[in-house]
């Protein structure tokens, strides 16, 4: 996923180690203009910066069902290692199936065994993501994680200008409902005109399902679509379904090309992104603030 490096005629590097600027790619984005109808959120990574959270809550997880693998360790993933599942897959069932389907299936309190049948595979998958979203549940009902900045304000200038809004979550139903109430309040979650989490499409992130099964629901053209990701996976089913993508990315996506993504920035407020900009329709040439002229 990592981006290859900018010429060094061309570029300077920051102290980071990411090349940056407000200035444009030199890759252009190649899409019919279509007037801006509504815009489709992300949650997690979007409405708020929420991976740390959620790693922390898989490896709690892990820790209270004693998930152990064939050494007697305990299963724990890395921050490195989760930014890898996230942006490889959507959802944090097929994030277990993938891990457990590339090492091995663990011995846990679930199960006296190690899972064989598909059924016992399914029922340590299931009580785990269940665990593990009730204490997420638990952290993000402590009020202590905000919005990302300008991700609100974006949605309530879309609104005000008579765009329709919408939230798409790969997170389960009952994940999503909870964090982005909490994230947005009473008044703008009764504002949105669509919400989908991962129980409502048959496949999920990178599938562009999600985003068309949105688009379907309040009777918008794909194309009159603009997509808010923070992930390669989620720009990716962004970009299948024909819609055009900004990219706020969070530490986990940093290094990742987003491809197809219009602008590419670290946050809305950073980035400068308006609803008058967007509706102005897709740059000449990609905006990503990672790139910077020398």
């Amino acid at each position: 996923f990592a981006r290859s490096a900018p010429s060094s005629a061309l570029v300077r590097r920051s102290s980071r180690g990411v090349a940056r600027t407000s200035r444009a790619r030199a890759s252009a984005v190649v899409r019919p203009v279509a007037e801006l109808e509504a815009l489709l959120f992300d949650c997690d990574g979007v409405i708020l910066e929420s991976e740390g959270l959620h790693l922390r809550a898989y490896n709690a997880a892990f820790e209270h069902f004693e998930l152990k693998n064939a050494d007697s360790s305990t299963v724990f993933w890395s921050e490195e290692y989760y930014d890898y599942l996230s942006n490889t897959v959507g959802g944090g069932k097929p994030k277990m199936r993938l891990h457990f389907g590339n090492t091995e299936w663990p011995r846990s309190t679930i199960l006296p065994k190690v899972p064989e049948s598909d059924d016992e595979k399914t029922k340590i998958i299931d009580e785990v993501q269940e665990w593990k979203t009730n204490h997420y549940k638990e952290l993000i009902g402590s009020g202590a994680v905000p919005a990302r900045p300008g991700v609100l304000e974006l949605m309530d200038a879309a609104k005000d200008a008579g765009l329709k809004i919408g939230v798409c979550s790969a997170s389960t139903k009952e994940a999503a409902v909870f964090v982005v109430q909490a994230m947005l309040g009473a008044e703008r979650f009764a504002k949105l005109d669509v919400f989908l989490a991962g129980n409502d499409v048959a496949n999920l992130k990178p599938d562009p399902e999600i985003y068309l099964t949105g688009a379907k629901t309040i009777g918008i053209d794909p194309a009159n679509c603009l997509v808010v990701e923070d992930t390669e996976t989620g720009k990716e089913a962004a970009v299948a379904a024909k819609m055009r993508c900004i990219v706020t990315y969070t530490r986990s996506g940093e290094k990742c090309a987003f491809e197809g993504a219009e602008m590419v920035v670290e946050d809305i407020v950073k980035g400068a992104v308006t609803i008058d900009l967007l509706k102005a329709g897709p740059p000449a040439q990609v905006v990503d603030d990672r790139v910077v002229n020398a």
